[in-house]
């Protein structure tokens, strides 16, 4: 039995599908692939700021080489498909990498030289203590 909520066949968002309207079709066109507006690629938004930045998430996905996450600002044009005549409007799309983050368990180490106590990662054991004076220090377990 399902629960609702799906992906939609037709704009691929999650809904709930018993209450899901589709977001209207915007063009967007990258003219630095093409420059002509068959070329465009269809997007589901509610707007054309989301359009731009959906075309955006998926071009650096397809293309593999996150250009735009990783710094390139994207210059589009943004149009609603039922309306042909309007004049398009241009967006500039950046993005950015969200930083990743891990944990690891700290041990209670010593200076073989200088006596100080730091909690560092299993790895320094026996690694240089660069803020000792002292030659040859390095860190021991506590």
């Amino acid at each position: 039995m399902s629960s609702g909520h799906e992906r939609c066949p037709i704009c691929s968002d999650w809904a709930w599908m018993e209450r899901h309207r589709c977001a209207p079709i915007w063009l967007v066109l990258d003219p630095e692939q093409s420059g002509e507006w068959e070329d465009a690629v269809k997007v589901y938004a509610t707007d054309p700021e989301q359009a731009a930045e959906k075309w955006a998430q998926d071009e650096d996905v397809e293309s593999g080489e996150y250009s735009i996450v990783g710094g390139t600002d994207m210059a589009v044009q943004v149009r609603r498909l039922d309306e042909p005549d309007a004049a398009p409007v241009w967006w500039v799309v950046t993005g950015e990498s969200i930083p990743t983050y891990r944990a690891s368990e700290a041990w209670r180490v010593q200076c073989n030289r200088c006596r100080e106590y730091e909690d560092l990662t299993p790895e320094r054991i026996g690694q240089q203590h660069e803020a000792c004076r002292y030659e040859g220090s390095r860190w021991e377990a506590a």
